[in-house]
């Protein structure tokens, strides 16, 4: 079959949406009575929803070895945004018989319209039949705001998730983009998102990194399923925001194929890590000095790597090379 990339009504809805609903997605599909169109328009839908839903199957896959899955229950963050309406949606139509589905939505205070999206949210899962738990959270805005909001939100889905449950994240390649490119600018290495993990006594997982945000919108326009934009995506003071309306969209227009290669370069950066830990890791508790790399360079790598791998991150790197 076609991708939804592939047909030209996929074009039509993303831009007829972001010409004239910069805030909600309105009913945007044509009614028209022309049966060929109508069956046009339920193959596209229909391949929409196929590509959502195989990425979350994939994602399921990925943690039925776990303990405890698939008992426990399934939750779904929502913060009223196209990303987690498009996943709340999908993941209830393709699990709604198969296992519990919750949505968890976090009110972080920080803008004045916050209730209103907490309402926002209430109504999709009430039409949807989902559950919601809802929580105000308390952020200190001491500090790196960004991260103070993100530590306050993932201690609330860690505090409901039990042993066995699953949360859902509806982080995708755009997100991935810019997790790295900030890392990177940190010095932090080229290190993505996991695309799954433990959190809580639960596990998390991300099935969209590999899909594009605009499918998310044509999903929810081919749907007539609103959501919210959060008007502080357009403040520059947050790094990410930046790094996603001056950096990035200057990269992709460039190098419209960067999302794929910066994910690629950073799995395999990922991959030769998580082999050196095994390799470290493999060792003993004593290790003779000389079986230590020689250089000093390459001694303070391994250095890192084996007391990371036994726990000790917050030994700085100062410390280990006045050590060697």
């Amino acid at each position: 079959r076609r991708s939804c990339q592939d047909h030209p009504w996929r074009t039509m809805a993303g831009a007829s949406l972001r010409e004239s609903a910069p805030v909600v997605g309105p009913r945007f599909w044509s009614r028209s009575r022309n049966t060929s169109v109508l069956s046009c328009l339920k193959t596209v839908i229909c391949a929409m929803f196929e590509e959502l839903a195989e990425s979350i199957e994939q994602s399921l896959e990925s943690v039925q070895d776990r303990p405890s899955w698939p008992k426990g229950r399934v939750f779904v963050a929502l913060s009223g945004g196209a990303d987690s309406s498009a996943l709340l949606h999908s993941a209830h139509l393709l699990l709604k018989d198969r296992c519990e589905l919750i949505a968890l939505h976090a009110d972080h205070q920080l803008h004045r319209q916050s209730g209103d999206w907490r309402a926002h949210c209430q109504a999709l899962c009430n039409a949807l039949g989902v559950p919601l738990i809802a929580e105000t959270l308390s952020v200190s805005t001491r500090g790196n705001l960004e991260a103070e909001a993100r530590r306050a939100r993932y201690e609330f889905f860690s505090r409901h998730l039990h042993s066995g449950d699953l949360l859902l994240l509806a982080h995708h390649q755009q997100d991935q983009l810019e997790s790295i490119l900030l890392r990177l600018f940190q010095g932090r290495g080229m290190m993505p998102m996991r695309a799954q993990g433990a959190l809580g006594e639960g596990y998390f997982v991300r099935p969209f990194l590999s899909l594009d945000k605009h499918q998310f919108i044509d999903y929810l326009v081919s749907k007539d399923i609103q959501w919210i934009e959060d008007p502080s995506n357009r403040d520059l003071d947050f790094d990410r925001n930046f790094l996603r309306q001056r950096v990035t969209c200057e990269i992709l227009t460039r190098w419209p194929k960067a999302r794929a290669a910066v994910q690629r370069a950073s799995e395999s950066a990922v991959a030769q890590q998580q082999l050196l830990r095994h390799l470290v890791g493999s060792l003993g508790d004593t290790v003779p000095w000389s079986e230590m790399p020689q250089t000093l360079e390459l001694a303070l790598a391994w250095l890192r790597l084996y007391v990371s791998v036994r726990g000790h991150h917050h030994v700085t790197d100062a410390a280990l090379a006045e050590f060697l």
